[in-house]
């Protein structure tokens, strides 16, 4: 009796009659089966094959986001430093202040000074003096009382200063060219009157 699809139970097409895979299919297919039984590639750690390009660069950027170093000189005119790294000079960089706005605070490193410098995406190009480091170099050795050593220098404050406090002096105030230490005044008298204006 025949099936539904007319043929004879028990009777398979013959070989002539099966669909052939063309011979562009049956390349592919054998050039597949060749490289999945090749063996797998050994990548030795650290090889150039593991440290690619990608990668090195995203090391060295890493590495370059904050670097400590020695300022070699100085160009207060734009408020730039160049920094010494060691294996490597920076180009000029800014300098990082405490405040650059309406009420600004100025200080400038100097050569030799050792200086902490953060680089935004771990370009150094694009670095900022933030901070200056001790170098075995500390002006105190109390941890107590803050200390700023000018070194013989001075420092300028414009505006006014009121302090809540003693002020103790080891030298001489000036106030509009009249020493408080040499001074002299005029109208001087004897007895109870009172002396003159200071001179000038």
């Amino acid at each position: 009796m025949a099936s539904r699809s007319g043929r004879s139970p028990g009777i398979s097409p013959s070989a002539s009659s099966r669909p052939r895979t063309p011979p562009s299919v049956s390349r592919s297919i054998s050039a597949r089966r060749q490289r999945s039984a090749r063996p797998m590639r050994t990548i030795t750690p650290g090889s150039e094959a593991e440290m690619s390009e990608p990668l090195a660069e995203a090391d060295r950027r890493i590495e370059n986001l904050i670097r400590v170093g020695r300022v070699v000189s100085v160009d207060a005119g734009t408020a730039r430093a160049v920094v010494d790294f060691g294996d490597l000079h920076s180009p000029l960089l800014p300098v990082g202040q405490i405040r650059a706005g309406q009420l600004q605070f100025w200080w400038m490193p100097g050569e030799g000074e050792q200086v902490l410098v953060a680089c935004e995406s771990g370009d150094i190009a694009q670095g900022v003096i933030v901070a200056s480091l001790y170098a075995s170099n500390a002006c105190s050795s109390d941890g107590s009382t803050p200390q700023i050593d000018l070194k013989g220098g001075q420092m300028i404050l414009n505006g006014s200063l009121r302090v809540t406090g003693d002020v103790i002096v080891e030298g001489d105030v000036i106030a509009q060219g009249v020493s408080l230490v040499t001074h002299t005044h005029k109208d001087v008298m004897s007895g109870n009157s009172n002396t003159g204006a200071p001179n000038r």
